[in-house]
């Protein structure tokens, strides 16, 4: 799919009875705007939270099915850890 910098946003129309409209809506909009959650930790600490080789965030990504994304900046005592539901594809 390519993208159209002159239409920033795109139309979904949904079809179908009062249920698999709803159903079919909280799917999209789960898709448009996932949950998301975002943290703050020491700095000090983003190694043991990710663990040798990423272990830790590989663990937690498979058992919570969660996205979980660690940004560290040297420089700054803080980093930010942005946790997000997984998006599946429907085919």
């Amino acid at each position: 799919m390519e993208s159209d910098p002159a239409r920033p946003f795109a139309s979904v129309s949904i079809v179908g009875d009062a249920a698999a409209v709803s159903a079919a809506a909280r799917r999209v909009e789960a898709i448009v705007n996932p949950p998301t959650a975002v943290l703050t930790c020491d700095s000090a600490i983003v190694g043991a939270l990710i663990g040798p080789q990423g272990a830790n965030i590989k663990r937690l990504q498979a058992e919570s099915g969660a996205h979980v994304n660690v940004q560290s900046d040297r420089s700054s005592p803080f980093a930010t850890i942005t946790v997000c539901v997984r998006v599946c594809a429907f085919v």
